[in-house]
Order: structure tokens, then C-alpha cells, then sequence
């Protein structure tokens, strides 16, 4: 906002907003303190069992948070329109201060399972953590060229600070860095299991249910921790060949695993897509691997296809060649047979 002096104005709060916000983040963190005090009543915790019909205090806190998203988001955005600001620049905000929530959400939660059996205690690896959120997040007074400068030291600092944290980062079994919550290993090839059948008993007694040819799996909280992190990534390429209508197509995913550390979690790279097309004003022509989906499933084939524009509305498609294994998980449609899907 500009006044009658030309300069700007800070932009005016919406005080109904901001006190519903404060009590709202208030109230979360209240019932999230005493959740686990001995004697706590009904009506200060979530309504049970979870799948009744009722509702307590506790169980409108999120909602009540949500609803002060969704309120402030035309707010904000009218603001800055206000302000003659960029519409990409805007975007820009939304996409940085998402991914800044994301990585204090990923600290936050990590900051639970720190192992003492680490480089740093679990203690001081949080207090750390915290400090290095608040010098990189924090708003400080910037009137000045001095204090601008000031500013982005102190941010510079804070950022270099949890990376160092994450690299240091040890959780669980203390194996490994930034392991995100680790979680407990409840199935096992069946290869390694002994005996058959459907019910067999592992050496140290523990019964697991067994499909051949595939895991063994059990359902306890107890058992060795191990981390994963798998990272499914999709290469799409499209480019022309100079002649006219002629271009080629392909897609490539690949998977960043666990090394069989969890089922389908290992590392692949596959060729989903493949192919050349020539396209005409009448009719294109597809040759290589591609696929087709429909109201009967999902087709993945090498071949080729068709399609014909007609007078009208008449069209013809076809297609042939030969199929992969229909239906099975992206592992598997480009392999030579679908054993052990």
C-alpha cells in the first residue's frame, strides 16, 4: 500500500485472523503436551475409538488450522497484487516457503530419533538444529545496507549449520546419515527361510506367513532397524529429426533403492517408452516401445501403430507387436518374463 507521501505503507493485518491463528497454534501444542500426563480427561484428548461417531476439543484443532490456511491464502496473495508484484514472482514465494517448511518438517521429525550412539549428543544435535532454523528463518531488521548484510551472514551461517547437522545426522542404529525414521524389518526372502508351506518358523522361533519365490513376512514391532529412502525418478525425452512430421519419444524411470532392502525398493533403471512417430495430416504412424491404456487395463508393448483420420468422424486405430507383462509393477515390463512378480 502506498500513502499520500509515496512511500509504502506496512500492509495492515487482519487482527480476527491472527488471534484465531495464535489460539489455534496454541491449543495444538497444549494438547499435544499433555497427551501423555496420567489422568488427563476424555474431553482433552482424541475421541475414542477412532472409527466412533463423536467428537472432542482436541479433534477440532487441525481442522481449525486448516481453515486458517485456506482463509489466508486469497488474503496474502491479494496483498502482494496490491503491491504491483509479479505474478511469477509471487509463485516463486509459495515454492520457496514450501520447500522451507518441508525441510523443517524433515529436522523436526528427525530430531526424535537422533541416536546417542552418533557423532553428537541427541541433546545438542536438536539445540543446534533449532538455532540453525532460526538464523536462517528468522526476519531480521534490514533499514540498512548494514544490517541487509548482517542478515544474509547470519543466514549463510544458519544454512551451513544444518547441513553440517544432516551429514552428521545418525538415527536408529546409528548407521548411515539423515536416516528418515527408521523403520523395522518384517519380511525376508523366503530363499532364506527354511521348510514349506505357507507357515514356516525362522531359526530364532518367529512364525512368518510364505509365498514361494517371494517373501516371508511378519508383523511385530521388534526386529533389527534399517532405513530406506527410495527415489523414483522419470526422464521424459522428445526431439525432431528434421524431417517434416518425424520426431522421436521416450521415457525413462529410475529408482535410486534400498539395494533389497525392502521389496521393490531396489535400484532399476528401465526403458518405459521408446519410440519414432510420423505424423501427417491424415494419419500417424508409432514404431518402437510404447503403451496404451484403456477401460481394460494398461498395455505396454514393443510394435507398432496406427491411426487413420477419416472423412468425419471415422478413425481407425491399430496396433501390434509384441506385449510385456500387463499389469505388473514398472519392474517388470521390461524384463523377459514376470517370474517372481
Amino acid at each position: 500500500m502506498i500513502d499520500s507521501t509515496g512511500s509504502a505503507s506496512p500492509p495492515r493485518r487482519v487482527v480476527s485472523l491472527d488471534l484465531l491463528r495464535g489460539l489455534t497454534i496454541f491449543a495444538m501444542i497444549f494438547v499435544n503436551d499433555i497427551a501423555g500426563v496420567a489422568g488427563t480427561p476424555a474431553w482433552l484428548k482424541h475421541f475414542a475409538p477412532s472409527d466412533g461417531n463423536g467428537m472432542t476439543v482436541v479433534d477440532v484443532v487441525f481442522p481449525a488450522f486448516l481453515f486458517i490456511v485456506g482463509l489466508a491464502i486469497p488474503l496474502a496473495f491479494r496483498t502482494r497484487e496490491g503491491k504491483g508484484e509479479a505474478t511469477g514472482t509471487t509463485m516463486l514465494h509459495v515454492l520457496t516457503r514450501t520447500a522451507s517448511l518441508l525441510v523443517i518438517g524433515v529436522l523436526m521429525v528427525n530430531s526424535d530419533v537422533v541416536s546417542p550412539d552418533g557423532l553428537i549428543n541427541p541433546n545438542l544435535w536438536t539445540l543446534l538444529m533449532y538455532a540453525g532454523v532460526f538464523l536462517v528463518w528468522v526476519r531480521w531488521p534490514t533499514q540498512t545496507a548494514r544490517h541487509k548484510t548482517i542478515q544474509r551472514s547470519l543466514q549463510l551461517a544458519g544454512a551451513l549449520l544444518l547441513v553440517a547437522l544432516a551429514l552428521i545426522y545418525r538415527g536408529g542404529d546409528a548407521t548411515g546419515w539423515m536416516q528418515l525414521r527408521p523403520y523395522v524389518v518384517d519380511s525376508v526372502p523366503a530363499s532364506v527361510v527354511s521348510g514349506s508351506g505357507l507357515q514356516r518358523q525362522r531359526e530364532d522361533g518367529t512364525t512368518v506367513t510364505c509365498i514361494d519365490g517371494d517373501y516371508c513376512r511378519w508383523y511385530e514391532n521388534s526386529g533389527t532397524s534399517r532405513d530406506i529412502t527410495p527415489f523414483t525418478q522419470d526422464l521424459r525425452l522428445a526431439g525432431w529429426t528434421g524431417v517434416q512430421g518425424l520426431s522421436f519419444h521416450g521415457q525413462l524411470r529410475t529408482r535410486f533403492g534400498s539395494d533389497d532392502a525392502w521389496p521393490r525398493t531396489e535400484q532399476e533403471i528401465d526403458l518405459l517408452t521408446g519410440y519414432l512417430s510420423y505424423n501427417r495430416s491424415s494419419y500417424q504412424i508409432k514404431a518402437g516401445r510404447m503403451y496404451r491404456s484403456s477401460g481394460l487395463g494398461f498395455y505396454n508393448f514393443d510394435g507398432a501403430s496406427l491411426v487413420w483420420k477419416g472423412p468425419g468422424w471415422l478413425w481407425v486405430d491399430a496396433y501390434g507387436g509384441w506385449s510385456l507383462a500387463r499389469a505388473w509393477l514398472y519392474r517388470y515390463l521390461t524384463g523377459d518374463s514376470p517370474d517372481g512378480a
